[in-house]
């Protein structure tokens, strides 16, 4: 679950650890929230309904997952919080459907608080992936300090934290999350897509 367009987003760990769990055999659904709402100039002011896609990629031709597409109402300030509502509900929806084995989210202040209370009340554990700083890229000082909050409820109340790097598992742990809860996975490469290749030195 994260809060930018799975779609149209530049291709980065979402969407690549999202296809490698899908090609290693896993049944994989992402909701996504569409950021880029006021690209879409065909589409109608109250777009909201959710759409299905299935075997989507962007990164591995071969994956199988599921994106569930939820509507938004395509008016700032009220797209936010409208995307907060329907995200939640399809979240809600996608947990009820099927049985998952756990939720892996990225978002912290539009879906975060909807979706550990969600997952809670569907017996399903969540897994935060800390990758930056949510309440440093709010575009607005105003919501600094709520986002930074809404961190700390996620950090504290989620069943465990994945850090991209031991800094950043030394700022979550800060908001009073016990060590132990917080693992550091760093991002990886892949070699069947990069390869070192010939190597000159620059001095």
């Amino acid at each position: 679950v994260h809060e930018v367009n799975y779609i149209k987003k530049f291709v980065y760990e979402f969407q690549i650890l999202s296809e490698m769990l899908s090609v290693i055999g896993h049944d994989v659904t992402v909701v996504d929230f569409d950021d880029t709402w006021f690209e879409g100039k065909s589409r109608p002011l109250l777009d909201l309904s959710s759409r299905r896609f299935e075997a989507v990629n962007r990164v591995y031709r071969n994956s199988t997952v599921t994106l569930r597409h939820p509507g938004v109402i395509r008016v700032p300030l009220v797209a936010r919080l409208s995307g907060a509502i329907t995200c939640s509900m399809e979240v809600w929806r996608s947990l009820g459907e099927f049985k998952f084995d756990a939720v892996l989210l990225y978002g912290v202040p539009t879906i975060g608080i909807q979706v550990l209370v969600e997952a809670s009340l569907r017996n399903v554990p969540v897994f935060f992936r800390s990758i930056d700083i949510s309440h440093e890229l709010v575009p607005s000082n105003i919501l600094s300090l709520p986002t930074r909050i809404i961190e700390g409820f996620v950090y504290r109340h989620a069943t465990g934290v994945s850090a991209l790097t031991p800094r950043i598992k030394e700022y979550v742990a800060s908001y009073r999350v016990p060590p132990s809860s917080i693992d550091v996975l760093p991002g990886g490469v892949d070699t069947e897509m990069f390869s070192l290749g010939g190597l000159s030195l620059i001095h």
